[in-house]
């Protein structure tokens, strides 16, 4: 999953950056701010973050079918 890939799947999913953050439980006043590092490129996005959004993201593609 690249950044912008990341980007997309939040935005398709109608999140917030503090919104994908809680989704995915990370933990921290800061925790929207980790996940726009990621989107801009600027931090890696982990192997589990990526299988957690990609997850999130098929539940929200079932529920709209």
């Amino acid at each position: 999953m690249t950044p912008d890939e990341l980007k997309a799947a939040r935005k398709a999913m109608g999140y917030s950056l503090n919104e994908l953050a809680w989704a995915l439980e990370l933990e921290g006043e800061r925790a929207g701010e980790h996940i726009r590092k990621m989107e801009n490129g600027s931090k890696p996005i982990s192997g589990p973050i990526k299988i957690a959004v990609n997850c999130l993201l098929n539940h929200h593609e079932e529920d709209d079918a």
